[in-house]
């Protein structure tokens, strides 16, 4: 019988870095009712983390474009944009 293997820690955080993590669903501020975080605040955040990319998934509204974008582009993060309907 094959027996149970127990990762310690640290592999499992080199593992998380070899397929990085990027969230496809945020709201900003530009969901009226739906966040409270500002698109400034949101990439500020994927950078400390690390995040190479993220998704802004504003609801009925592209107007967070054009503050993502300057955020992203200011952080180096790739910008994904999602219309919710």
């Amino acid at each position: 019988m094959s027996e149970n293997k127990i990762i310690p820690v640290e592999e499992e955080i080199v593992e998380e870095k070899k397929y990085p993590y990027v969230s496809l669903h945020n709201h900003t501020t530009f969901s009226i009712f739906q966040s409270l975080i500002k698109p400034a605040d949101l990439f500020k955040r994927a950078k400390e983390l690390g995040m190479k990319a993220i998704a802004v998934t504003d609801k009925n509204s592209l107007a967070g474009i054009w503050d993502s974008a300057k955020e992203a582009k200011a952080n180096s993060i790739r910008l994904i944009v999602v219309r919710v309907t």
